[in-house]
């Protein structure tokens, strides 16, 4: 079979980096948890191989600047995220 998500679990909950790919092989999306939750770096790919979506999770929530990018790679937006501590 194919690989469709690689990613590990420390006591039952997902922990660092996470990768998904499309069933033709390529990169779909690389996400960061830090004890089963969002945490540091997302990205999400067109299946063309070309970065979609990037930005960063702080506690489970969007933060920073997050850029959205069409299939042939230039700039659709940037949509600011303030994350506020718990």
């Amino acid at each position: 079979g194919k690989l469709v998500e690689k990613g590990d679990y420390n006591q039952g909950e997902k922990t660092g980096e996470w990768t998904k790919y499309f069933e033709n092989g390529t990169l779909s999306q690389k996400i960061t948890y830090l004890n089963g939750e969002l945490e540091g770096v997302f990205e999400l790919y067109h299946q063309n191989g070309l970065i979609r979506i990037t930005g960063q999770y702080f506690e489970g929530r969007e933060d920073g600047a997050w850029k959205t990018f069409y299939d042939d790679g230039s700039m659709e937006m940037i949509t600011k995220y303030f994350s506020q501590l718990r």
